[in-house]
C-alpha cells in the first residue's frame, strides 16, 4: 500500500491568492528523436474564488531539469522549491550535489532572482526535496534519502544563521520510521507528513 499526496505552495501578494504548483509537460528530448516528460513550475491566480488558467514559471525558474516541491513564504517573496537532474541536461543542475537539490529564489524589483542551491550544509549527494518552512518561518524542514537516517527517507531540517544555513539534522526516531518519511508541511505547531510503505499482500 502507498500513502501519498501533493503538497502545493500558496500564498496572499496584494490581496489575491497564488498556487504555485508542479505540472508535466513534454518537450522533445536533447538526443533523441523522442519527446520525453519536463517538470516545471506553474503558477494560478485566484480571481474572487475561481482559479484562472495556470502558466509556467520564467525560464529563471524552470529549466531543462524537473522542478517541484514548491513552497513559497507568507509574504510571496521567498520561494523554496526541488530541482531534480536530468542525464542529457546536468548544465541546468551543474551545481546540484545529488539527484535533486534544494534552492532558493526570491522576488526582488517585480522578477524572481535567479536560483541559488542552499549548499552542502542542507543538500546532500542522495535525494533532497519536499522543502517547507515551520509557522514562523524560521527552521526549513526536507525529505532526504542521504546516508546515515533511519529508513529509506527521512525527515530533516535546518535554520538559517548570520553566517548561512545550519548543517541539516535527522528529526529522529519519534518522526522517521524504516519506511519513507516525506512531504512535511507545517500549520501552527502541527507537523503533516507522508509515510510510504509498501505492504506486502
Amino acid at each position: 500500500m502507498i500513502i501519498n499526496f501533493l503538497i502545493t505552495a500558496q500564498a496572499t501578494m496584494q490581496n489575491r491568492i497564488y498556487l504555485y504548483l508542479p505540472k508535466e509537460k513534454k518537450e522533445l528530448s536533447a538526443t533523441k528523436l523522442s519527446f520525453r516528460e519536463n517538470e516545471e513550475l506553474y503558477v494560478s491566480k485566484n480571481y474572487d474564488g475561481f482559479w484562472d488558467e495556470s502558466y509556467p514559471f520564467s525560464n529563471v525558474i524552470n529549466s531543462h531539469c524537473n522542478e517541484g516541491s514548491a513552497y513559497l513564504s507568507r509574504d510571496g517573496k521567498t520561494l523554496f522549491f526541488s530541482r531534480c537532474i536530468v542525464e542529457e541536461y546536468k548544465y541546468d543542475c551543474r551545481d546540484c550535489m545529488g539527484s535533486c537539490d534544494i534552492y532558493v529564489s526570491y522576488f526582488k524589483d517585480s522578477t524572481w532572482t535567479v536560483p541559488e542551491n542552499l549548499g552542502p550544509q542542507v543538500n546532500s549527494v542522495s535525494w533532497d526535496s519536499h522543502p517547507t518552512l515551520s509557522h514562523t518561518e524560521d527552521t526549513l524542514y526536507f525529505a532526504s534519502d542521504r546516508i546515515g537516517g533511519f529508513g529509506l527517507s527521512d525527515i530533516y531540517f535546518t535554520y538559517k544563521t548570520p553566517k548561512g544555513w545550519a548543517p541539516a539534522q535527522n528529526m529522529g526516531p519519534i518522526f522517521n520510521t524504516r519506511g519513507n518519511e516525506v512531504s512535511p508541511f507545517t500549520m501552527q505547531l502541527m507537523m503533516y507528513f507522508t509515510l510510504v510503505q509498501m505492504v506486502s499482500c
